[in-house]
């Protein structure tokens, strides 16, 4: 999931803030799918070898880490939740 923080963060940083957390929270797992499916088999290189169940449960689990780190982060008042002046 931290690899793809940065990148899930850059694609949603400029509407999460108008958002209310269950709002959010759906948003951001919506724009991380597409950059942890990708990823996976990078960092998991024996992901070819699971089953699609298990690949959809890894991809699942790294989906709700990437939410559940970017909202912890916006809670929490962070730099990376900031807008740029």
């Amino acid at each position: 999931s931290e690899a793809c923080q940065s990148e899930v963060w850059n694609r949603v940083r400029d509407q999460v803030f108008d958002m209310d957390v269950a709002e959010a929270r759906g948003y951001i797992r919506a724009r991380a799918m597409a950059p942890v499916r990708d990823r996976i088999p990078a960092l998991v290189p024996s992901s070819a070898a699971l089953s699609a169940a298990q690949q959809a449960r890894l991809t699942a689990h790294a989906t709700d880490r990437v939410v559940q780190r970017i909202l912890s982060e916006l809670a929490a008042g962070s730099s990376v939740g900031r807008r740029a002046a």
